[in-house]
Parts: structure tokens; sequence; C-alpha cells
């Protein structure tokens, strides 16, 4: 999306930076995750599903900022 280059040499990794956070957590670090809401590229929905993922309990519903 922005722009060829990235496009075509993009090659995710497995399994990804979700892999650091419950270490993170689990040390006491507070992680905060935001995505904006008309973002093309990484859209709101795609940063629910992975943080959905990870089943730690909720504290704080999600609000608009």
């Amino acid at each position: 999306m922005c722009s060829d280059d990235v496009q075509s040499n993009y090659k995710p990794l497995v399994p990804g930076s979700i892999t650091l956070y419950p270490g993170l957590k689990q040390a006491g670090v507070k992680l905060l995750f935001y995505s904006g809401d008309t973002d093309g590229a990484v859209p709101l929905w795609g940063t629910r599903q992975w943080i959905d993922n990870l089943n730690w309990s909720v504290k704080r519903a999600t609000t608009p900022w």
C-alpha cells in the first residue's frame, strides 16, 4: 500500500512480535495498544484481532480517544 517496493519485498516473520508481549507483561511493563480507525494500511479490526488472540483479561474496554 505504501509503495510497490515495500509490497514486493515484504516477508512476514513468523510468529512475529506478538511473542514478546507475554514476557513484557510478566516483567511488569505496562502496555498500551492503539490503532487509527481510518488507517488503510493497518486497520483497526486487525489490531483488535491480534489483541484478542493474546487471551488476556480486559481491565478497561476500548473507547474512542
